[in-house]
């Protein structure tokens, strides 16, 4: 049987083996001599080098004297006019090109002979092989700086092609020329693909060249080409073969070999495909070293994080890699500079993350362990002789470990306390470090994030007071870093964290002037951050939402022009984030949110109308969120969100029948997640909400209701999980009271008791209530005192089952001492 990867049997083939035998007897003859070949305007001088294609010549401009490179046909690779029509595809996609960074061509036609010819800018630079010579076995090269500014011109050429239509498909460094003043260009568009109107079929080129075009043949050089190239079916690349083109020359840059063996025939290759895991690049230059597997990862020669870049685009399946070349750009920049990025490595942290996530509590003695080894390394190895390269290879393990684990215990039922530790032993670590050194910046960055995490959990625990402490202090670290002779980005990103997370407890508490000055505070520093750093999607991120808190204080006020004005620069912020990051989940959120805060001011201005159009926007957009990330947590969680608030605004507008359509639906995503989100309490939650919201939607639109004893289920399971997160039971609280209020009005006495209940033996359970927390369950506890005056008037709730609800209930309210027994407040 054929291999698929053969190609087929036609006259094509036939002329191919015939080219291959006479080429090299005919090539020089067939090219013509200098003075045989007349090129209009422009001189030969010299032959610059010889191809399968044709020839390239060194030529002169008979007008202005400027050095030109002169490419002209063979005849004998022209049969029957196919290769003449792909000279013209080429030279058709280059005049749509017009960039700095790509060769450019001047005049082009035919010769006195018949041959076509095109006159092109002399790069008399040399070669990407040349210019900057890969590494030998004896080291790496040299100039990384110079490496890095390289690529970044090679990716600024290619991606300015892709957003011309125009797909490479042959990225390489024989295709990489350099000029007199060292810029680096893209060449050879001879197997281009038009994005715009689709590529033609082309004729295959002779063996050995390494580009054959016939469908279901190697698209490129083989060494370069992405897997999806070795495939049958032309729609099958795209942006996405280039972005692995470049990994691989930035691979190939950075340690002088190849990523994947491509030497054998072609299903040999094919096969190794199915193995195929590149060896990180710092590993193979330790390798070539002598260190071999001893390497540690401190003795990379650049930022480890270049490691997780170069391998995600190098991912087989084009959807792990890189969307774009400008993406796979800017995640290399910020890399090399040492700042997060969208790429990750799997070293045995995250692998230990993500089975804690498969198998939470079988692991997790297992990764606190791990952290408490990290910890105790950086408080080691500061006395070390290499202190500094040690300490930030330490501490980036401790950052990721600890946020990994801690977003996997987040979702835990019972999995606070392990948090807590977590949380504390880091901030012990810190603190012992910094009392030797209490100028180390980098200690005092680490110290700081760790003070956000426990104020968050403080937050979440309902105690204000330390959660502002905890804020306060990290505020005051990054205060001080920012105030460095070098102030790293990160620094000025977290010092504005801090300052909204101080502004969101302002504005719980009431002291809405004090949440806005923080608010913009950290406004005025976003704005620093993306003025400084416009290509940086997650500061692009932080600013839209600065916007959109701001929006929120002013719209609650009244101050509606103002409001309108925040939300255009938050949808102006959304284009520009989608620009950058298309596919990042922030992106993706922050396209919902924008119709929601113009939603939002709608219904404060008290126009329904408007408001519906913005919140129809938002769900369609939500659905289709939820279809491109049909396993995304947040995706799906948004769209139930969505429709949540959908139902809301149909419930204000008193449109009974919609809110409880919008419920139900939002119902049926909450539901979708809980089957696999078993432990995430955040989906617990959101599945009682939903729940709640259509039981409320059924009673007022007087169905029989089918979700009171499933949302009481939900409840329960809800607050026996989490009793490390009191502000879910809160929320729980609130959801309560809204329901309870509706059965009081349809005197369903018996089913408010029930309901209130839940929560309430919940909080009485926890040993101290937080003051900020006393109104909403005064509510509460207000609404069953009245169910029960009310009911207690008829007679029919006079059963032992109503006696028996109002008992447990009073018993329960001996617990909340700090609310008045007579009247709830």
């Amino acid at each position: 049987m054929a291999s698929p990867f053969s190609a087929p049997q036609d006259s094509e083939n036939l002329w191919l083996l015939q080219e291959a035998t006479l080429l090299p007897l005919l090539r020089d003859a067939l090219a013509g001599t200098l003075e045989e070949i007349q090129i209009p305007g422009f001189v030969l001088e010299g032959q610059l080098a010889c191809g399968a294609q044709g020839t390239v010549y060194r030529g002169r401009s008979r007008d202005e004297g400027a050095p030109v490179a002169i490419k002209v046909m063979h005849r004998v690779t022209l049969p029957g006019g196919a290769w003449f029509a792909r000279w013209e595809r080429e030279l058709d996609l280059i005049r749509r090109l017009d960039h700095p960074g790509l060769v450019g061509v001047r005049q082009a036609g035919m010769t006195s002979k018949g041959q076509p010819y095109c006159v092109m800018d002399l790069m008399a630079g040399g070669s990407l092989r040349q210019v900057l010579p890969f590494p030998r076995a004896d080291g790496p090269v040299a100039d990384l700086a110079n490496l890095w500014k390289v690529f970044g011109q090679i990716c600024d050429a290619v991606d300015h092609a892709h957003k011309r239509g125009v797909l490479h498909r042959d990225l390489k460094p024989g295709n990489i020329l350099f000029d007199g003043q060292g810029r680096a260009k893209v060449s050879d568009f001879g197997i281009a693909k038009d994005l715009w109107f689709g590529s033609q079929p082309a004729t295959p080129l002779a063996p050995g060249s390494g580009a054959l075009t016939q469908t279901g043949m190697v698209l490129g050089s083989l060494a370069y080409s992405a897997p999806e190239q070795l495939s049958w079916v032309e729609g099958d690349v795209d942006v996405r073969s280039d972005v692995y083109s470049l990994a691989v020359l930035l691979y190939e840059m950075l340690t002088g070999t190849l990523p994947l063996n491509t030497e054998g025939p072609l299903m040999k290759v094919a096969q190794r495909l199915h193995d195929y895991r590149p060896v990180p690049p710092s590993k193979v230059l330790s390798t070539q070293s002598g260190s071999g597997s001893q390497a540690s990862p401190w003795e990379k020669r650049w930022p480890s994080q270049v490691d997780a870049v170069v391998l995600k685009g190098l991912a087989i399946q084009k959807q792990d890699r890189y969307q774009s070349v400008s993406d796979f750009a800017q995640d290399l920049q910020r890399a090399v500079e040492g700042f997060p990025v969208q790429a990750k490595l799997e070293p045995g942290w995250l692998r230990a993350g993500r089975f804690l996530r498969r198998h939470p509590w079988t692991s997790l003695s297992v990764l606190v362990a791990s952290l408490a080894l990290i910890l105790g390394l950086l408080q080691s190895w500061h006395r070390a002789q290499e202190r500094q390269r040690l300490y930030a290879w330490a501490s980036e393990a401790q950052r990721i470990l600890l946020d990994d684990a801690l977003r996997a215990v987040a979702s835990l039922a019972g999995g606070e306390p392990w948090r807590q530790k977590m949380l504390q032993d880091s901030l012990a670590s810190f603190e012992n470090i910094l009392m030797e050194y209490p100028g180390d910046a980098m200690l005092r960055a680490g110290r700081g994030r760790v003070l956000l995490l426990i104020g968050q959990r403080q937050r979440e625990q309902g105690n204000p007071a330390a959660a502002m402490a905890s804020y306060q202090r990290a505020l005051a670290d990054f205060q001080a870093l920012t105030t460095e002779p070098k102030v790293e980005p990160e620094w000025i990103h977290s010092k504005s964290l801090a300052l909204v997370k101080i502004g969101d407890l302002h504005k719980e508490a009431g002291r809405v002037e004090a949440a806005e000055q923080h608010y913009l505070k950290a406004w005025a520093l976003d704005q620093n951050l993306v003025a400084a750093f416009p290509n940086r999607a997650e500061y692009v991120d932080n600013l839209l939402w600065s916007y959109q808190r701001l929006g929120v204080l002013v719209t609650k006020a009244g101050q509606f022009k103002l409001a309108a004005e925040r939300f255009q620069a938050m949808e102006t912020l959304a284009v520009q984030l989608n620009d950058l990051a298309p596919d990042r989940t922030g992106t993706r959120l922050a396209r919902v949110m924008v119709p929601c805060a113009w939603a939002s001011l709608a219904m404060q201005q008290g126009d329904f109308a408007a408001a519906k159009d913005h919140y129809e926007n938002a769900l369609a957009i939500a659905e289709e969120n939820s279809r491109e990330a049909p396993n995304s947590v947040a995706d799906q969680s948004r769209l139930a969100w969505t429709l949540y608030g959908l139902s809301s605004m149909h419930h204000i507008h008193q449109d009974w029948r919609a809110s409880w359509e919008y419920s139900g639906r939002a119902v049926k995503v909450a539901e979708a997640l809980a089957v696999t989100e078993t432990q995430n309490l955040d989906v617990l939650f959101l599945r009682v909400a939903t729940r709640f919201r259509l039981l409320e939607a059924e009673v007022l639109y007087g169905l029989e209701d089918v979700s009171l004893e499933q949302g009481l289920r939900s409840m329960q399971a809800l607050v026996q999980g989490c009793g490390g997160r009191p502000d879910l039971i809160m929320g729980c609280v609130t959801k309560a009271s809204n329901v309870c209020n509706t059965l009081r009005l349809r005197q369903r006495p018996l089913d408010v008791l029930r309901l209130a209940g839940i929560p309430l033996q919940a909080m009485a359970g926890m040993a101290e209530i937080p003051e900020v927390w006393h109104a909403d369950l005064a509510h509460l506890i207000a609404i069953g005192r009245q169910t029960i005056e009310e009911a207690s008037m008829d007679r029919r709730h006079h059963l032992d089952s109503w006696q028996e609800a109002v008992e447990t209930f009073q018993q329960r309210l001996k617990a909340f001492p700090f609310l008045n027994s007579e009247t709830g407040f």
